[in-house]
């Protein structure tokens, strides 16, 4: 589910996720509720098992993790975190 990865990245920037609201209680725009009432989640295994691609990031987790890595930096949050306090 799409919460789980939002509660990972959550926990990369050391943040609490957001709370989670059901769906047939939240307040949506026309194009939003059709947009969680049609999307899908997907599978990469056939484009491995048939056409051989090697994902460089297999997972959410992995991906997050570099984007983490190569992106963020313990200089970032401080910036950040000040700019929140203030």
């Amino acid at each position: 589910p799409a919460y789980v990865v939002d509660e990972y990245a959550a926990k990369l920037l050391g943040m609490q996720p957001l709370p989670l609201i059901p769906f047939n209680t939240a307040v949506m725009s026309p194009m939003e509720q059709q947009f969680y009432a049609c999307n899908r989640r997907v599978s990469n295994s056939k484009i491995k098992s048939e056409l051989h691609v090697k994902l460089h990031y297999p997972s959410y987790r992995e991906g997050l993790d570099h984007i983490w890595a190569q992106d963020f930096s313990s200089s970032w949050i401080a910036s950040v975190t000040s700019r929140w306090l203030i």
